[in-house]
């Protein structure tokens, strides 16, 4: 009988000490935090820094954005990349458990428009049309260093130089303007080539002769919004009457089309946007907003972004040379830039 209470005396002396360690183990951790959503602009820092309980030194942090892990630290510091609303988790563990909360950081968009309006701009606009000394050079002979750059949205361009650069603008490039002829008739000539038929209510704008291109002069990819694109008084004027040497593109399967190409900085095609400016006898006759990434006015595209951006033309009326007869010219103005750099 002694052993046998003996025995019952050990096994109910083992259940204390086993309940015991028991109640010793860590409560689970907490989080602890005012607020949960966030706001930022694009390439800003949020820093997302909750109090935690109960944690020791085995304690381990798991912050993800969908299925990626961005973060294995107490505090998280992220760098806004997309516009839009990011949901961000963190997952919080230690030896009996782990919590987790969600935070919300509701990302805006970062836009400069290129608009060509101050007086440096107006600068950079030729004493005439065609032969001018800025766009053409003094001398026949020479290099025409004709260039521009924006400060802010990092956009530039220069002549193509696509002959050598003696021939100035003739061998392709964006030259600034601010000539308004809606003589689209009377004036279908290459002395009226930096006219534009119509105003958009903007003191300058830009016009484009051949292969022309523009780029981010810190080589970072962004993301073109939009851009406002309209004929020039020459191109409209010749692609509707003809001249001496290109048809009046006024018959079924006629076309002139405006093709905007964009290339990373190894020089791959990451977006390209085709635009009518002539097709089965209708014509682009005024300004018009293109879009080329997001939602503007209804309409919606995506466009990857591109470390520089090509002008093409390409038509119906082709030579036996394979570029086209119809004057390879169009403006454009307000260019609206997402100023993130991927």
């Amino acid at each position: 009988m002694k052993k046998y209470l003996f025995l019952v005396a050990a096994l109910l002396c083992g259940t204390a000490v086993f309940t015991s360690c028991s109640n010793d183990d860590d409560p689970e951790v907490t989080i602890s935090i005012k607020d949960t959503a966030f706001e930022c602009k694009q390439g800003e820092k949020v820093i997302i820094a909750p109090v935690f309980g109960n944690t020791d030194n085995n304690t381990t942090y798991t912050w993800t954005e969908g299925t990626e892990i961005i973060g294995r630290t107490s505090t998280l510091e992220y760098v806004a990349k997309f516009a839009g609303e990011r949901t961000i988790k963190c997952v919080v563990t230690n030896g009996s458990g782990s919590s987790e909360k969600v935070f919300t950081i509701k990302v805006s968009e970062v836009l400069l428009t290129l608009d060509f309006e101050s007086e440096k701009w107006t600068e950079l606009v030729d004493s005439k049309q065609y032969m001018g000394d800025l766009l053409y050079g003094k001398n026949a002979d020479g290099i025409v260093d004709y260039s521009w750059a924006d400060i802010s949205t990092k956009l530039s361009s220069k002549l193509t130089a696509a002959w050598g650069g003696a021939w100035g603008f003739a061998e392709g490039g964006i030259a600034i303007s601010n000539y308004i002829d809606d003589d689209i008739k009377g004036h279908n000539s290459y002395n009226y080539q930096l006219a534009v038929p119509k105003s958009n209510n903007s003191k300058n704008f830009a016009v484009v002769y051949c292969d022309a291109t523009m780029s981010f002069s810190d080589k970072r990819a962004r993301a073109i919004n939009s851009i406002d694109v309209s004929p020039t008084t020459y191109q409209l004027g010749v692609a509707k009457y003809g001249d001496t040497t290109a048809k009046a593109l006024t018959s079924k399967g006629d076309y002139l089309v405006l093709v905007i190409t964009g290339y990373d900085k190894d020089g791959k095609e990451v977006g390209k946007q085709e635009i009518d400016m002539a097709r089965d006898g209708k014509f682009a006759e005024d300004w018009q907003t293109i879009v080329l990434n997001g939602s503007v006015n209804g309409k919606t595209n995506t466009f990857a972004p591109a470390v520089s951006y090509k002008f093409t033309m390409t038509g119906s009326d082709a030579s036996a040379y394979g570029g086209i007869k119809t004057p390879a010219y169009f403006a454009f103005d307000n260019v609206v830039v997402n100023m993130y750099a991927e």
